[in-house]
Protein backbone atom coordinates (compact mmCIF):
# COMPACT_ATOMS: atom_id res chain seq x y z
CA UNK A 1 0.00 0.00 0.00
CA UNK A 2 3.28 2.07 -0.15
CA UNK A 3 2.69 5.51 -2.14
CA UNK A 4 5.74 7.11 -2.39
CA UNK A 5 8.32 5.38 0.23
CA UNK A 6 9.89 2.29 1.97
CA UNK A 7 12.52 2.32 4.67
CA UNK A 8 14.08 -0.19 6.00
CA UNK A 9 16.74 -0.87 8.20
CA UNK A 10 18.00 -4.35 9.35
CA UNK A 11 20.55 -6.48 10.50
CA UNK A 12 19.46 -9.13 8.24
CA UNK A 13 17.43 -9.78 5.47
CA UNK A 14 16.17 -13.48 4.93
CA UNK A 15 12.71 -13.69 4.62
CA UNK A 16 11.69 -14.65 1.12
CA UNK A 17 7.95 -13.04 1.44
CA UNK A 18 9.87 -9.70 2.90
CA UNK A 19 11.92 -9.82 -0.14
CA UNK A 20 9.51 -10.50 -2.15
CA UNK A 21 7.58 -7.46 -1.30
CA UNK A 22 9.88 -5.29 -1.98
CA UNK A 23 10.41 -6.13 -5.24
CA UNK A 24 6.86 -6.45 -6.00
CA UNK A 25 6.28 -2.71 -4.83
CA UNK A 26 9.40 -1.39 -6.53
CA UNK A 27 8.27 -2.69 -9.92
CA UNK A 28 4.70 -1.83 -9.57
CA UNK A 29 5.52 1.16 -9.23
CA UNK A 30 9.11 2.42 -10.21
CA UNK A 31 8.87 5.94 -8.82
CA UNK A 32 8.46 4.36 -5.07
CA UNK A 33 11.63 5.16 -3.31
CA UNK A 34 12.51 1.59 -1.81
CA UNK A 35 15.58 1.65 0.06
CA UNK A 36 17.18 -0.85 2.29
CA UNK A 37 20.39 -0.64 4.68
CA UNK A 38 21.58 -3.81 6.26
CA UNK A 39 24.37 -5.05 8.13
CA UNK A 40 27.48 -6.36 6.24
CA UNK A 41 26.61 -10.02 7.02
CA UNK A 42 24.22 -9.84 4.27
CA UNK A 43 26.48 -8.58 1.19
CA UNK A 44 26.97 -12.12 -0.55
CA UNK A 45 29.81 -12.05 -3.86
CA UNK A 46 28.14 -12.96 -7.11
CA UNK A 47 29.77 -16.11 -7.18
CA UNK A 48 28.02 -16.61 -4.07
CA UNK A 49 24.73 -15.71 -4.92
CA UNK A 50 24.42 -17.79 -8.24
CA UNK A 51 25.78 -21.06 -5.64
CA UNK A 52 22.94 -20.07 -3.44
CA UNK A 53 20.65 -19.72 -6.52
CA UNK A 54 21.65 -23.56 -7.44
CA UNK A 55 21.09 -25.29 -3.86
CA UNK A 56 18.15 -23.39 -4.02
CA UNK A 57 16.95 -24.92 -7.36
CA UNK A 58 18.61 -28.54 -6.83
CA UNK A 59 16.30 -28.44 -3.46
CA UNK A 60 13.02 -27.13 -5.41
CA UNK A 61 13.76 -29.83 -7.56
CA UNK A 62 13.97 -32.92 -5.16
CA UNK A 63 11.61 -31.69 -3.49
CA UNK A 64 8.68 -33.88 -3.10
CA UNK A 65 6.18 -33.48 -0.97
CA UNK A 66 4.51 -29.88 0.88
CA UNK A 67 7.10 -29.89 3.45
CA UNK A 68 10.16 -30.45 2.02
CA UNK A 69 9.19 -27.69 -0.53
CA UNK A 70 8.73 -25.23 2.30
CA UNK A 71 11.81 -26.40 3.59
CA UNK A 72 13.64 -24.88 0.47
CA UNK A 73 11.56 -21.81 -0.14
CA UNK A 74 12.63 -21.14 4.16
CA UNK A 75 16.04 -22.11 4.26
CA UNK A 76 18.88 -19.35 4.76
CA UNK A 77 19.04 -16.96 1.76
CA UNK A 78 21.11 -13.64 1.38
CA UNK A 79 18.77 -11.41 -0.47
CA UNK A 80 20.40 -7.91 -0.45
CA UNK A 81 21.81 -8.75 -3.64
CA UNK A 82 18.98 -10.05 -5.08
CA UNK A 83 16.21 -7.07 -4.20
CA UNK A 84 19.37 -4.73 -5.42
CA UNK A 85 19.23 -6.58 -8.88
CA UNK A 86 15.71 -6.01 -9.12
CA UNK A 87 15.76 -2.09 -8.66
CA UNK A 88 16.13 -1.81 -4.81
CA UNK A 89 18.53 0.70 -2.98
CA UNK A 90 20.51 -1.28 -1.04
CA UNK A 91 23.29 -0.15 1.21
CA UNK A 92 25.42 -2.39 3.55
CA UNK A 93 27.20 -0.98 6.82
CA UNK A 94 30.80 -2.11 5.89
CA UNK A 95 33.44 -1.61 8.31
CA UNK A 96 35.77 -4.42 7.95
CA UNK A 97 37.35 -6.59 4.71
CA UNK A 98 35.57 -10.15 6.50
CA UNK A 99 33.36 -10.31 9.57
CA UNK A 100 33.94 -11.29 13.38
CA UNK A 101 32.28 -10.41 16.68
CA UNK A 102 35.41 -9.16 18.30
CA UNK A 103 35.52 -6.05 16.16
CA UNK A 104 31.79 -5.59 14.72
CA UNK A 105 30.31 -2.59 14.78
CA UNK A 106 26.83 -4.15 13.61
CA UNK A 107 23.63 -2.58 12.42
CA UNK A 108 21.23 -3.66 14.37
CA UNK A 109 18.01 -1.70 14.21
CA UNK A 110 15.10 -3.15 13.00
CA UNK A 111 12.54 -1.21 11.65
CA UNK A 112 10.28 -0.10 8.65
CA UNK A 113 8.93 3.24 7.80
CA UNK A 114 6.20 3.45 4.97
CA UNK A 115 5.41 6.69 3.62
CA UNK A 116 7.41 8.89 6.12
CA UNK A 117 3.83 7.86 8.57
CA UNK A 118 3.91 4.44 9.43
CA UNK A 119 6.60 2.93 11.67
CA UNK A 120 6.52 -1.42 12.39
CA UNK A 121 10.07 -1.78 14.80
CA UNK A 122 10.77 -4.31 17.28
CA UNK A 123 12.74 -7.09 18.03
CA UNK A 124 12.03 -9.18 15.47
CA UNK A 125 15.25 -9.90 12.72
CA UNK A 126 13.32 -10.71 8.88
CA UNK A 127 14.91 -14.10 9.24
CA UNK A 128 13.40 -17.34 9.67
CA UNK A 129 15.43 -17.73 13.35
CA UNK A 130 13.14 -14.96 14.31
CA UNK A 131 10.04 -16.04 12.49
CA UNK A 132 9.98 -19.59 14.17
CA UNK A 133 13.09 -20.33 16.76
CA UNK A 134 12.68 -16.80 19.11
CA UNK A 135 10.37 -15.09 21.14
CA UNK A 136 10.27 -11.42 19.44
CA UNK A 137 8.21 -8.47 19.44
CA UNK A 138 7.20 -6.22 16.65
CA UNK A 139 5.03 -2.74 17.08
CA UNK A 140 3.19 -0.90 14.26
CA UNK A 141 2.84 3.07 14.91
CA UNK A 142 0.74 5.68 12.88
CA UNK A 143 -1.39 8.18 13.34
CA UNK A 144 -1.19 11.70 14.83
CA UNK A 145 -0.17 10.36 18.01
CA UNK A 146 2.38 8.67 17.22
CA UNK A 147 3.54 11.03 14.53
CA UNK A 148 6.98 12.22 16.25
CA UNK A 149 8.57 8.84 16.87
CA UNK A 150 7.90 8.14 13.15
CA UNK A 151 9.22 11.36 12.56
CA UNK A 152 12.29 10.66 14.70
CA UNK A 153 12.76 7.12 12.99
CA UNK A 154 12.95 8.60 9.57
CA UNK A 155 15.58 10.93 10.82
CA UNK A 156 17.58 7.99 11.77
CA UNK A 157 16.85 6.29 8.55
CA UNK A 158 18.56 9.38 6.54
CA UNK A 159 21.57 9.26 9.04
CA UNK A 160 22.16 5.52 8.47
CA UNK A 161 21.75 5.87 5.25
CA UNK A 162 24.70 8.35 4.78
CA UNK A 163 26.99 6.54 7.43
CA UNK A 164 30.32 7.81 6.47
CA UNK A 165 29.54 9.05 3.01
CA UNK A 166 31.81 11.94 3.31
CA UNK A 167 33.90 12.87 0.28
CA UNK A 168 36.93 11.55 1.55
CA UNK A 169 36.07 8.77 3.75
CA UNK A 170 36.38 5.68 0.83
CA UNK A 171 38.89 7.35 -1.61
CA UNK A 172 41.09 7.35 1.74
CA UNK A 173 40.23 3.79 2.62
CA UNK A 174 41.03 2.76 -0.95
CA UNK A 175 44.35 4.77 -1.10
CA UNK A 176 45.41 3.25 2.19
CA UNK A 177 44.76 -0.29 1.11
CA UNK A 178 46.76 0.96 -2.63
CA UNK A 179 49.39 2.26 -0.37
CA UNK A 180 49.91 1.76 2.89
CA UNK A 181 52.23 -0.13 4.74
CA UNK A 182 49.84 -1.66 7.13
CA UNK A 183 46.59 -2.44 4.59
CA UNK A 184 43.97 -1.77 6.88
CA UNK A 185 41.06 -4.71 7.43
CA UNK A 186 38.87 -3.88 10.05
CA UNK A 187 37.85 0.50 9.34
CA UNK A 188 35.41 3.43 9.91
CA UNK A 189 32.26 2.07 8.80
CA UNK A 190 30.64 3.25 5.62
CA UNK A 191 27.00 2.75 3.84
CA UNK A 192 28.14 0.53 0.49
CA UNK A 193 26.30 -0.41 -2.44
CA UNK A 194 26.79 -3.80 -3.03
CA UNK A 195 29.35 -2.58 -6.13
CA UNK A 196 31.22 -0.42 -3.69
CA UNK A 197 31.50 -3.43 -1.28
CA UNK A 198 32.84 -5.45 -4.21
CA UNK A 199 35.19 -3.34 -5.51
CA UNK A 200 36.77 -2.86 -2.11
CA UNK A 201 37.18 -6.14 -1.57
CA UNK A 202 38.80 -6.98 -4.64
CA UNK A 203 41.39 -4.26 -3.95
CA UNK A 204 42.28 -5.59 -0.69
CA UNK A 205 42.65 -9.06 -2.15
CA UNK A 206 45.43 -7.75 -4.90
CA UNK A 207 46.86 -5.77 -2.35
CA UNK A 208 47.26 -8.57 0.43
CA UNK A 209 47.69 -12.02 -0.59
CA UNK A 210 47.00 -13.98 2.29
CA UNK A 211 43.76 -12.44 3.35
CA UNK A 212 41.98 -15.23 2.16
CA UNK A 213 44.85 -17.56 3.66
CA UNK A 214 43.29 -20.19 6.15
CA UNK A 215 44.86 -17.91 9.24
CA UNK A 216 43.21 -14.82 8.45
CA UNK A 217 40.11 -16.79 7.74
CA UNK A 218 40.20 -18.86 11.55
CA UNK A 219 41.51 -15.89 13.50
CA UNK A 220 40.33 -12.29 11.96
CA UNK A 221 40.14 -10.94 15.32
CA UNK A 222 44.30 -11.46 15.08
CA UNK A 223 44.43 -9.83 11.57
CA UNK A 224 43.00 -6.81 11.42
CA UNK A 225 45.43 -5.44 9.12
CA UNK A 226 47.52 -7.21 6.58
CA UNK A 227 51.39 -6.31 6.13
CA UNK A 228 52.22 -5.26 2.56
Amino acid sequence: RARTSIHVASGHLRLRAVAEALVAAKQARPELDVRVYLDQQEYISAWGHDAQLAELATCRENATTPARRWNCETKDFLFGKEIGDAGVDVRYKTYAYRWDYSYALQMHHKFLIVDGQELFTGSYNLSMNAEQATFENLVHLRGATYAPVVAAFAREFERLWNTGRTPDRLPGLRSAIASASSIPLVFDSMALSWQEVTELRALVRANCAVVDSIAYRDEPASHRTCPR
